[in-house]
């Protein structure tokens, strides 16, 4: 025993675990203090050290503070004592390099209060300390091996979501199962449910459905989500990265991996996806055809007319059938796009055609053509008014009758459910058989699916809302703006919808036309509108005449 009195510091580590199952901070001063009292050793008001952390490693806030003081002091302190072992470590490597060196550089000697390795001043007391450290590290990687088998065992055989990041769209839901706990409340696993907070459940959905149909990019995807107001975790806007990772996840088809698991395959999970395994298989096959072919948008950018604008001189050789066929099959008509450079070295990016002589324009210019002749089909601010009212009603009416064959279908649902319920209990009652009430019961849920199906496609024509009347009546008023500010993927859909069979432009002499062009652009009001009541009475014409633009491409080329 220490006859002389002597100084000390208190370490105090604990976790969440340890504080439930003995070992708490008040356990470990009062036994601390104990220990030095029998031993004649002092311990400070200010000598006290405690962390809430893990004992895996010495990344720890008050054993960092308490081994600085200690090296500042030099030799103001003789012992460091802790509850046992496991306090001060449970990782053999760290504890010797960053835990005993520094102690044992400042002469300072770690003491046990509860496994006693020998005694105060005693140097062989490392010995057994270490071999306490080594117990508790061998004594972690156990549990560990426990409870990666176990979750293990729940996630490979039963489904259950075993946690992490919830991901966007889904919540996670406790759901009762057999056994107690260790403090005597209901076991219980995780699932995860659709969260439609805000719709975000069925928007995904929506998504996700609508990137099968595989005309779109991620880029293009991600600006629908913008418009329908998905936002990410933080409530920010969605970022693209966010979005590629909900494409790739299989947990949206009610399917997952993970790698902390022994077994990396794909596990049935015991809920249901937001969408089939079909859907989410073909946007993995879209994803791998995107990357095969690389999408650059920093060079495509440059040529937002490439797949719309035509050759007028190639197309005014052709008859209006052969031009369509050729737009849409063919595609010999279509202008290039291309950056040669100057005698400085510097890229001049041209609209061209294949066929020599018939010229080449630099994008600027056949931009400005292009945003010249938007100007000249936009709708006056009337027209756009009268069919802006006419759109939402007519979006309105369809809206309406969609939830009526939502409710239709539900009170279906319903009844299927009570019939199902009631060929239960006539088992139960023995008025059937096993064999007559599993055959009536299948019979019902095939009907049930189909109904699921229809009700799937309703709910997804659902979404539609005022503001997404808003935005495509919007674009009539104000296409240039439109078209001058939006990214790559706004402005191919814009055209794509202004001008199905494509854009004609002569290069040499900077003028451009049109065999078809979308009804939204080519109305005129025959009849004016004074109130709601006579609204029916608005009439429209074909504002566009090609023949004169074709004659106009003819002569100004020379052309027979």
């Amino acid at each position: 025993m220490v006859m002389d009195k002597k100084r000390a510091y208190g370490y105090i580590r604990v976790s969440t675990e340890e504080q439930s199952y003995g070992g708490s901070p008040e356990t470990q001063k009062q036994t601390i203090q104990k220990y030095a009292e029998d031993n004649s050793i002092e311990i400070p008001s200010d000598g006290w050290y405690k962390d809430h952390a893990s004992g895996k490693n010495a990344n720890r806030h008050d054993l960092k503070e308490m081994l600085k003081r200690i090296e500042n002091e030099k030799g103001g302190v003789d012992y460091v004592i802790i509850y046992n072992s496991t306090r001060i470590s449970r990782n053999m490597l760290t504890f010797y390099s960053e835990i005993m060196a520094p102690l044992r550089k400042n002469g300072v000697q770690l003491l046990s209060a509860t496994e006693h390795y020998g005694e105060a001043d005693d140097p062989t007391g490392d010995v057994p300390m270490i071999l306490g450290v080594m117990t508790g590290e061998i004594d972690n990687k156990q549990k560990s091996l426990s409870t990666h088998s176990s979750m293990d065992n729940l996630f490979t055989t039963e489904g259950w979501w075993m946690g992490g990041r919830t991901p966007l769209g889904f919540k996670v839901k406790r759901v009762p199962v057999e056994g107690k706990q260790r403090d005597g409340h209901q076991k219980s696993h995780a699932i995860l449910v659709p969260d439609n907070t805000n719709g975000t459940a069925d928007k995904i959905a929506f998504l996700l459905n609508r990137f099968s149909e595989g005309d779109l990019r991620p880029p293009g995807l991600l600006d629908i989500a913008h418009k329908m107001d998905i936002r990410g975790y933080k409530g920010d806007i969605l970022a693209q990265s966010t979005l590629d990772t909900i494409l790739a996840n299989e947990i949206y088809a009610g399917w997952h991996k993970s790698k902390t698991m022994a077994n990396n395959e794909l596990v049935k999970m015991n809920f249901d996806g937001l969408i089939s395994w079909e859907t989410f298989e073909k946007n993995q096959r879209i994803i791998k055809s995107n990357d095969d072919r690389p999408y650059v948008e920093s060079d495509n950018s440059l040529y937002p007319l490439k797949n719309i604008a035509c050759c007028a001189i190639c197309g005014a050789e052709m008859s209006e059938s052969e031009r369509e066929q050729c737009f849409k099959k063919g595609r010999k008509i279509l202008l290039r796009g291309s950056g040669p450079q100057n005698g400085s070295g510097v890229h001049n990016p041209r609209y061209s055609c294949s066929h020599k002589g018939h010229g080449s324009a630099l994008t600027s210019e056949i931009h400005q053509t292009f945003e010249d002749y938007l100007k000249q089909i936009t709708p006056e601010e009337g027209t756009i008014k009268l069919f802006k009212e006419i759109v939402k009603r007519t979006a309105l009416k369809k809206l309406g009758n969609i939830n009526k064959e939502i409710e239709k279908y539900e009170q279906e649902r319903a009844e299927l459910s009570e019939k199902r319920q009631k060929a239960t209990a006539a088992f139960l009652d023995g008025d059937i058989s096993k064999e007559e009430k599993e055959e009536y019961v299948a019979g019902l849920d095939a009907k049930r699916n189909k109904i699921d199906e229809k009700l799937d496609k309703l709910k997804q024509a659902q979404l539609l809302k005022e503001a997404d009347i808003e935005y495509v009546c919007n674009y009539m008023h104000d296409p240039v703006k439109l078209w001058h500010d939006g990214n790559l993927e706004t402005r191919q859909a814009l055209q794509k919808m202004i001008f199905p069979n494509g854009i004609y432009f002569d290069l040499k002499n900077k003028k451009c036309g049109t065999d078809k062009i979308s009804p939204l652009f080519s109305i005129k009001i025959i009849k004016k509108a004074s109130n709601d009541a006579n609204l029916n009475n608005m009439g429209w014409d074909i504002g566009i005449e090609p023949t004169t633009f074709w004659t106009t491409i003819r002569r100004s080329n020379h052309l027979s």
